[in-house]
Parts: C-alpha cells; sequence; structure tokens
C-alpha cells in the first residue's frame, strides 16, 4: 500500500520535472540568438555565472545587462567586484 503510494509520488515527479525540462529546452531553442550569443561573448566561461565572475564591464563602460554586486575576498581580506547577468538580459534571449 505505501509502496504503491511511493511509486505513484515519484512517477508525477518525475514527469513534473521532465516537463519543466522541457519548458526550459523550448523557451531556450526558441529564444532569440543574436541576443543569446552577445550574452555568451559578455560572460566568458560557462562557469564564470555560477561564481559571480561575469566582468561588470564591456567596452570600458557599465554594463547595465550585468547585475553587479560586493564580496569580501577572505583568502586575501579585500572587496571583490562580483557580477551576473540581469533578469532582463536572461529574459531577452529567452522565448516568451
Amino acid at each position: 500500500m505505501i509502496q504503491d503510494i511511493l511509486y505513484g509520488a515519484v512517477a508525477v515527479t518525475l514527469l513534473v520535472f521532465g516537463l519543466r525540462i522541457l519548458r526550459v529546452g523550448y523557451l531556450v531553442l526558441r529564444g532569440n540568438s543574436g541576443i543569446y550569443e552577445r550574452n555568451r561573448e559578455r560572460v566568458g566561461t560557462i562557469w564564470a555565472p555560477f561564481a559571480g565572475k561575469v566582468p561588470t564591464k564591456f567596452d570600458g563602460a557599465r554594463d547595465d545587462l550585468v547585475a553587479a554586486g560586493v564580496a569580501i575576498d577572505l583568502k586575501e581580506n579585500k572587496w571583490v567586484e562580483q557580477g551576473r547577468l540581469s533578469d532582463e538580459a536572461l529574459q531577452d534571449a529567452l522565448a516568451h
């Protein structure tokens, strides 16, 4: 009895997860490729957004498509600039 409920819950969870993955794939594939390429060039490496290392300046000026912040580097005990793609930059690249 409980095993059947667990199997059902796992099946529903996997179905919902699979549908979400399909939606993300659709949004990426149907998005604006020009804006995607611009964002990809801006970011540099694939791990830079996860590490907060997206450059906050582009062509010598503050980039409005990068959300900037400041953090403390505990190893060197100094302030470091952090950047990530802004929500607007991501929304522009995805299909609506």
